[in-house]
């Protein structure tokens, strides 16, 4: 979600164009005719508020946020906030650069996410450059611990998580119950940063250490510490954990493993990865491997494949692979009790087609009646019905067929898929088409 919003300072602009009692007021000029104006009193801020802790009240205050001037040798030449800003006399010259800050960012913090824009600009002689607005994103690293609920039965109070990065000399400890979320300094470049999980599992001392690699600015890690099933060769930096004391083997008995599963989300884009860290380690009663478009999404025990993205808005080309697949972790029993699906038009014409063909805009494919099976469970649409959801752990269906019916109505069409569970999870995604016409 973006929020814009515009902070107005005094209308110097203004006042530079009615002053009556001096045509030519003087700026600070100081004699010097190579200098230009630079209108800051209207600069206009358009934050992206995806990220959950900054976006929780019902508007973000932009007027503290800092703003800086750099000229081409990278030296600051002028410093405020954004409620003080105001014309700025400067030397002409190209290649400067106006930054937008939300705060000095630290190397690391709990629930502070950094929000950073820029814009390059020239200064004219005798002219005023107006900056405009300048968007400002998620520009740190956001990092997420969770625990499975089978963990969670096994670990003691004593478990904890260390978060360390080597290059800014930083870390943050989580416990079971932290559920806020870190921010890292993003370092230029690619940096790693080290998880290590130590604590009692089973009655058993253990240490558990994953690397995350390539850690960048913009990212939202998301590591979820698990027990499966796995292979007792697989080498110790892969996923296997090592007992105080001990160098390898299956310290938590019956073949258990304790792993690690990475999402990489970047907030103002894909998400890019899912590290697997439990050495292809496979779920009790799963087959592992396979050759998935894109790398499972979530991070309990329902997820999501698909070549399609949750994240980003995608043209309705006719040929998308519209593929979706959602699998429910079946330990405990567990399986999917319902799969709804919610079309959201965005042209009124295309909600009154829709209506005319399914008499709604939301189904369950795990509860549907004979009219919307007839319309939904044959062709062209082939959608799983009822008993082929309901009840089950790997469920797949195609929008494809959807896709030439989107571009009858130009207009901006959203799917939103919302997967529960019969343990009571709940995971809701977004697919978000623009239709642009048939051309």
């Amino acid at each position: 979600m973006k929020k814009y919003i515009r902070s107005w300072a005094a209308i110097a602009v203004a006042a530079l164009l009615t002053t009556g009692c001096d045509d030519n007021p003087n700026y600070n000029l100081d004699g010097n005719d190579a200098t230009g104006r630079v209108n800051l009193s209207e600069l206009g801020v358009e934050l992206n508020t995806d990220e959950i802790e900054l976006s929780r009240a019902d508007g973000v205050d932009t007027s503290d946020f800092l703003v800086t001037i750099t000229d081409n040798n990278g030296n600051q030449v002028y410093s405020s906030t954004v409620a003080k800003a105001d014309i700025v006399v400067l030397p002409v010259g190209d290649n400067y650069t106006v930054k937008v800050e939300s705060h000095e960012v630290e190397n690391v913090a709990w629930a502070k996410p950094y929000y950073a824009g820029s814009k390059s600009f020239a200064v004219t002689k005798d002219q005023i450059t107006e900056i405009g607005t300048v968007t400002c994103r998620f520009a740190n690293v956001r990092v997420s611990v969770f625990y499975s609920d089978a963990l969670r039965r096994l670990m003691a109070d004593d478990v904890r998580v260390n978060i360390d990065c080597s290059e800014t000399d930083s870390h943050l400890e989580y416990t079971p119950d932290e559920t806020r979320s870190g921010y890292f300094k993003a370092v230029e470049g690619s940096t790693t940063l080290g998880a290590t999980f130590t604590g009692t599992v089973k009655n058993q001392r253990v240490t558990f250490v994953k690397a995350l690699n390539d850690v960048a600015a913009g990212q939202h890690r998301k590591i979820t510490f698990d027990v499966r099933s796995g292979d007792p060769s697989v080498p110790d930096e892969n996923g296997n954990i090592v007992l105080d004391g001990e160098s390898e083997g299956t310290p938590l008995g019956n073949g258990l493993y304790l792993v690690a599963d990475v999402v990489n989300e970047t907030i103002n884009g894909n998400v890019d990865s899912d590290e697997k860290g439990d050495g292809n380690a496979q779920r009790p009663g799963g087959n592992g491997g396979g050759d998935d478009p894109q790398p499972p999404i979530g991070d309990g025990p329902i997820t999501f494949t698909t070549a399609l993205s949750f994240t980003e808005t995608m043209e309705a080309k006719e040929g998308l692979d519209g593929r979706v697949n959602v699998k429910v972790d079946p330990e405990g029993g567990n399986s999917i009790q319902s799969l709804k699906v919610k079309i959201v038009p965005g042209n009124a014409e295309f909600e009154e087609v829709l209506m005319d063909l399914f008499h709604t805009l939301e189904f369950d494919l795990a509860d549907m009646n004979d009219e919307l099976k007839a319309a939904l469970g044959s062709d062209p649409f082939n959608f799983p019905c009822n008993e082929q959801v309901k009840g089950q752990n790997d469920v797949s269906f195609n929008i494809s067929e959807f896709i030439p019916l989107l571009n009858i109505y130009p207009a901006i069409h959203k799917f939103v898929i919302t997967v529960s569970d019969a343990q009571g999870h709940t995971e809701e995604r977004t697919l978000t088409f623009e239709a642009k016409g048939n051309n």
